[in-house]
């Protein structure tokens, strides 16, 4: 037989027979085991990128320096906290107690704490409607008759059965502290008119405890209001002040035409005042015949205080401190944070990559910043305040203490509970 005949198979014939082609088929698959064939070049396998470690090396750098921000935030604010608290501690020793609301020279510009009554040399005027009482403080609360809309649900059924809410409104007449926003209102044709007259307090101008003037910004703080009838001398100063038709009702001013049918718009005004000889306890610095603010040696502001009744110095100093708890707590938090971040970015990372090497499983890589962070931030507060204040600061470095301990004592038994489950697990194979 003929070459093109011979079997496919054999390596020999392929070889001997005139058809390069075939030739060329069956010597293809020892072209590589040729010696005098040339050889190409082994592919070497790609490096793998250095990305992944450097972006490893740039969280740990940022969440160090996180770290480092949130320890120097904590540090910034405790320390202006215990500056500040040092100032008022040393302020509380120089507070005179006056035992009668006289003015004495020797006292000017010193913190001056006295009890008293109020008094004022001219009853309290509402200077809108021209309305004087006696008092100190004069409160005028204003209401309106007026549309307010009332919503009710009902049931009823559809062609398919089913049951749809349809709401209903009904509209009623009544007084109103505010004005009713009527432009609200499901339906149209219940307009409520605009308050001719707002809510006021007015405060006397020459009120004083014993021989000390309180400025109208100190009388703010009281707020023993009584409610008084409206004078019924003042009737035509209010009229000619409204320009509407006034009537002294029930102790309160109705501006209408028939009080006893309000319509709407029909005005009701009643007032309240903080009597006179009300007994007070007052805190402040001693200007001339004034109380005002007072500036401590540290240049911290404790804000005059007036109280009703007979109060201790100690619980009317402590009222008087700067209200900055909002601030310092917000530092707080905000160191706190940055500190949980940092150390998730750091610690958290090196964590996690252990975490994946050796197979385990629990949230060791949030757990341990976290922890850490509570702790540092208790840790940092407390080494600060205890040379300040021992109880304070040694409990909290004994908390942050215990925290970081219990972390520890939790991870160890995790760790051993784990290691004899996988002996058991050998030991069952």
């Amino acid at each position: 037989p003929d070459a093109t005949s011979a079997d496919p198979q054999s390596p020999a014939v392929g070889r001997a027979s005139g058809d390069d082609s075939h030739g060329d088929e069956a010597a293809a698959p020892y072209e590589g085991f040729d010696d005098d064939a040339p050889q190409a070049a082994p592919e070497l396998a790609e490096a793998p990128p250095e990305r992944p470690r450097r972006g490893v090396t740039q969280r740990v750098a940022v969440g160090v320096l996180l770290g480092a921000l949130a320890v120097f935030l904590l540090l910034w604010g405790e320390r202006k906290a215990v500056e500040r608290y040092a100032d008022l501690h040393a302020g509380r020793g120089q507070v005179v107690e006056l035992s009668a609301p006289v003015v004495e020279p020797k006292n000017e510009g010193r913190l001056v704490f006295l009890h008293g009554r109020l008094s004022a040399g001219a009853p309290v005027e509402d200077t809108d409607l021209h309305v004087d009482v006696a008092g100190v403080r004069l409160r005028r609360r204003v209401s309106m008759y007026q549309w307010a809309q009332r919503e009710t649900g009902t049931t009823e059924k559809v062609i398919d059965g089913t049951k749809q809410l349809v709401g209903t409104y009904a509209y009623d007449q009544a007084w109103a502290a505010a004005r009713i926003d009527s432009s609200q209102f499901f339906e149209r044709g219940h307009q409520n008119p605009q308050l001719p007259i707002q809510n006021a307090t007015f405060d006397a101008q020459d009120a004083a405890v014993g021989g000390f003037q309180i400025a109208p910004g100190l009388l703010d703080q009281i707020d023993a209001f009584d409610p008084v009838p409206a004078p019924p001398e003042d009737v035509a100063a209010a009229s000619a002040a409204l320009g509407a038709v006034v009537h002294q009702v029930q102790g309160c001013y109705v501006v209408g035409a028939n009080p006893d049918e309000p319509a709407i718009g029909d005005l009701r005004i009643c007032y309240d005042a903080v009597p006179l000889d009300l007994t007070v306890s007052v805190l402040g610095g001693q200007t001339g015949k004034t109380i005002t603010d007072w500036t401590t040696p540290g240049g911290h502001r404790l804000v005059a205080r007036l109280v009703p009744g007979r109060t201790s110095v100690d619980s009317l100093y402590e009222a008087a401190e700067p209200q900055s708890a909002t601030l310092r707590w917000s530092v707080r938090g905000a160191g706190a944070l940055l500190l949980f971040v940092g150390l998730f970015l750091s610690l958290g990372t090196v964590l996690t990559r252990w975490r994946r090497r050796r197979g385990v499983r629990h949230p060791l890589a949030w757990g341990a910043p976290l922890t850490l962070a509570v702790a540092g931030t208790l840790a940092t507060i407390g080494a600060v305040w205890l040379p300040h204040v021992q109880a304070a600061g040694g409990a909290l470095l004994a908390g942050a203490g215990v925290l970081v301990l219990g972390f520890v004592v939790f991870q160890v038994r995790g760790a051993l509970r784990r290691r004899a489950k996988r002996r058991e697990a050998k030991a069952a194979h």
